[in-house]
């Protein structure tokens, strides 16, 4: 995550990149957030990164991300919490 100042606007913009380097060591944007392969400069940063309005919720998209990338689901944080519940509750887990 990086974070932009626009000292026109007075505000922050943080935006989330997924990027590999290439064997000749140049950075490369990936299609996992970004959406596509190319080059990393900074108009494609600001154009195809995952822009926020703030830290905080930059730093809960990549916690959420995480968790789908590693696990290879689309359930978020809550929903895997609940699934370990249960199974350590051996399934007896009731919903109110």
């Amino acid at each position: 995550m990086f974070g932009i100042f626009d000292t026109i606007k007075v505000r922050w913009d943080y935006y989330v990149i997924s990027a590999v380097h290439n064997s000749y060591n140049n950075l490369f944007l990936t299609e996992d957030i970004c959406g596509r392969y190319t080059p990393a400069d900074m108009d494609s940063l600001v154009k195809y990164g995952k822009k926020f309005a703030t830290k905080e919720e930059g730093q809960t998209f990549i916690e959420e991300f995480k968790i789908k990338f590693e696990t290879g689901s689309n359930n978020t944080q809550q929903e895997v919490r609940d699934k370990k519940i249960d199974e350590i509750l051996g399934g007896n887990k009731t919903n109110p």
